[in-house]
């Protein structure tokens, strides 16, 4: 089987996101470099809900709902939220997308909204009776102010940190956790990471790192030094292995790491061949993945059908699929080699639809190694 070449660049910076995302795929960070990848069709819901709850938490704590009543602060917050949720959509989705989005239709919407709304309320409460959980005659609060080392590549924009005479806590926002999940390690090594920028920037190791829940639970930790140092040194060495491989990008091809907890998110699923390479049936999450040939296209107006002979996964090898409401400008011509992500089945195994958080790549033009 060929692979697509990514056309990566060096890292110029390293935020505590990216370490994170070193640690699982340097293809993933590559596809991610490549101008030619970073447009996709698939709409991230996951992603948004994520950027709307943590913009509506920042307003709270930069006090934009400070002096309304506290009887309107429910219905205000739920009116923020879907301001949010609409310029987040408007700035980040074409307005000619072919397909209708409907957030209440979006996996898990509502029990975003309102776990974030409810958290937000409580903690305006808490701001109007003087019970924030700091003392704000000394306390100190910043929310995603974006810091920049002048000692090394780290950059970042922790969620909230608050300073309190000696004392420093960062905070970071999970959207996706749940109380009961406590400090996952990938947070735990983010919040390290975000320690060694505050150090480096401020010249002060924070004592405290928080996750908070969309729930408003918190899990707390505290970090010596010793940790910050090793986080720091596995990191900076990724970004420099990383930036090694990149000036001959075929090599990255071998850097990639597809595992069901690596790929689950990963938006270049459609383009990756180690992906569906490695893609099994026992993954839990998998739904509908293809790379197959385009044998036949029917329809008519803006929607086609599209019949797939499959090649990849290998499970699936020689299954003629037929996919609908594929949008008429993204189809494939017939004869191309096309990836396939994020389709939803239907009735059997052989038929899938095509959604507003579906994905599609033709290979057929891209450089490819074998």
């Amino acid at each position: 089987m060929d692979y697509i070449i990514p056309k990566a660049t060096p890292l110029e910076m390293l935020s505590p996101s990216t370490a994170e995302n070193l640690r699982d795929c340097w293809l993933r960070i590559a596809y991610q470099r490549d101008q030619r990848f970073q447009r996709r069709f698939a709409v991230k819901t996951a992603a948004i809900l994520g950027d709307v709850a943590h913009e509506l938490s920042r307003r709270v704590w930069n006090g934009y709902f400070d002096g309304i009543a506290e009887e309107e602060a429910k219905d205000a917050v739920k009116a923020t939220w879907n301001k949010i949720l609409n310029e987040t959509l408007a700035s980040r989705v074409d307005t000619e997308h072919p397909i209708e989005l409907v957030p209440g239709r979006w996996p898990h919407y509502q029990r975003v909204r309102t776990r974030a709304v409810g958290s937000s309320t409580r903690q305006i409460s808490r701001r109007l009776h003087g019970r924030t959980g700091q003392s704000s005659s000394r306390a100190r609060t910043t929310t995603e102010r974006t810091l920049r080392s002048d000692r090394s590549p780290l950059f970042g924009r922790p969620d909230r940190v608050v300073v309190k005479g000696d004392s420093v806590e960062i905070i970071d926002l999970k959207t996706s956790q749940a109380a009961e999940d406590g400090m996952p390690d990938r947070a735990k090594r983010q919040l390290i990471m975000y320690a060694a920028l505050w150090e480096e920037v401020t010249g002060v190791l924070p004592n405290k790192l928080t996750v908070e829940a969309i729930d408003g639970s918190r899990t707390s930790i505290t970090v010596t030094q010793k940790e910050v140092e090793s986080q720091r040194e596995a990191a900076m060495a990724d970004f420099n292995a990383f930036n090694q491989a990149a000036v001959e990008p075929s090599t990255l091809l071998g850097k990639a790491n597809p595992s069901p907890d690596a790929c689950r998110f990963c938006d270049y699923k459609a383009l990756c061949g180690p992906f569906f390479d490695a893609l099994s049936d026992e993954w839990d999450w998998y739904l509908g993945e293809f790379l197959g040939t385009v044998n036949e296209i029917h329809g008519k107006g803006n929607i086609r059908t599209v019949q797939l002979e499959c090649e990849r996964p290998a499970f699936r090898q020689g299954d003629k699929l037929s996919i609908v409401d594929i949008p008429a400008d993204l189809v494939p011509a017939i004869g191309s080699r096309a990836g396939f992500s994020g389709l939803s089945r239907l009735r059997s195994e052989r038929n899938y639809q095509f959604r507003y958080d579906s994905d599609i790549f033709v290979w057929d033009d891209a450089e490819r190694a074998a």
